[in-house]
């Protein structure tokens, strides 16, 4: 019998705990409920743009020193999110001694002048404060000039200039 009473006491002592444990759930029970929110969809915005011409923005035959050829140019926003826009440039092909001669100008149709300089010297310029929102056009005038102190050293060349409408998500 003496080796019963460890499990007599045991059994004993596990009784009054399931009892005590189910007075204290029943003395503090609390109602419950779920209610579940369905069909939570998430979709990125995208980044794109339409720009036109979308090829040869300039075409000079026989420009000569003191000319200018000029060009509008429409970025349309074409994506889902608000962009800010920047233009670049870079000589693809040709005379590099012709293309560090030109100057450019690009200014909005309000004539706010976003560039202005040698295009050889352009970096990366941003083309407005505001966002451009989704389905908004804006319109650029661009134009290049031949200085006219351009001289004999580049009579009867060519360069190819390619042009950068670069966008970045507004915040």
């Amino acid at each position: 019998m003496k080796h019963l009473r460890p499990l007599i006491v045991s059994v004993s002592l596990a009784t009054v705990l399931t009892v005590l444990f189910v007075l204290a759930t029943r003395v503090s029970a609390l109602f419950y409920t779920e209610v579940e929110i369905k069909n939570n969809v998430l979709k990125t915005g995208s980044v794109a743009l339409t720009v036109t011409p979308n090829e040869r923005l300039f075409t000079a035959e026989a420009l000569l020193p003191g000319q200018v050829v000029q060009n509008t140019l429409e970025v349309k926003n074409s994506g889902l999110s608000p962009l800010r826009l920047t233009l670049s440039a870079k000589k693809s092909a040709g005379y590099t001694n012709l293309y560090d001669q030109l100057r450019l100008v690009v200014k909005d149709q309000d004539g706010h002048v976003f560039y202005e300089g040698l295009l050889k010297e352009l970096a990366t310029v941003s083309l407005g404060a505001a966002p451009v929102t989704p389905q908004q056009s804006v319109t650029f005038l661009v134009s290049l000039e031949l200085p006219a102190e351009a001289d004999n050293s580049i009579d009867n060349l060519s360069t190819t200039i390619t042009f950068i409408v670069g966008a970045t998500q507004a915040s």
